[in-house]
Formats: structure tokens, C-alpha cells, sequence
């Protein structure tokens, strides 16, 4: 398997728990396996150790990078009304 070629060993001080993203390629019983073995009761997934919780705001990639990007490209000047707030916000994300 590739990642077994292709692995770079991490040397950190505490355990990390691998994340899922709940792609179904993710359920596959090798990729359970796998990280089974390389990360033992550390995995958030599906039928993993550490169930992922639904609709956890918590755990969505979304807060590290799109809401602080739209922040800044929405605000970088102060919008005039609620109406042009709004409208910012949807070219941004249209």
C-alpha cells in the first residue's frame, strides 16, 4: 500500500488523535484498520473509537480558514448599512 512507502514518521511529545472527514472512502475496513493500528483509540470517524459528532461546530474545518477569510474581505471596509452587509456577503460566496 502506498502509505506504508510513503509515511514520515513524526517524533512529537503527546498523542495526536486523526481527524476524519467523513468522505465514504473513509469507511473502508483497510483505512479503519489502518488507522486502528497507527493511531489506537486516537481517530474521530465514522464507527471509529470517537464517533464523529453530528454537526459539530466544534470539529469543522470551516473555522480555521473561510470565516476568517470572509471576515476580513467583507469588513475591510466598514459596510454602510445592513443591506450592503448583506449583499457583500453573498458576492463573496456566490
Amino acid at each position: 500500500m502506498w502509505y506504508k512507502s510513503s509515511k514520515t514518521v513524526m517524533k512529537i511529545s503527546i498523542d495526536p488523535i486523526f481527524q476524519q472527514d467523513g468522505a465514504p472512502p473513509h469507511y473502508a475496513l483497510a483505512v479503519r484498520a489502518y488507522l486502528h493500528n497507527e493511531f489506537p483509540g486516537r481517530w474521530i470517524g465514522r464507527r471509529g473509537p470517537i464517533e464523529w459528532p453530528p454537526r459539530s461546530p466544534d470539529l469543522s474545518p470551516l473555522d480555521f480558514f473561510l470565516w476568517g477569510h470572509l471576515i476580513s474581505v467583507i469588513y475591510q471596509t466598514t459596510p454602510a448599512n445592513l443591506a450592503e452587509l448583506r449583499q457583500r456577503k453573498l458576492d463573496e460566496c456566490g
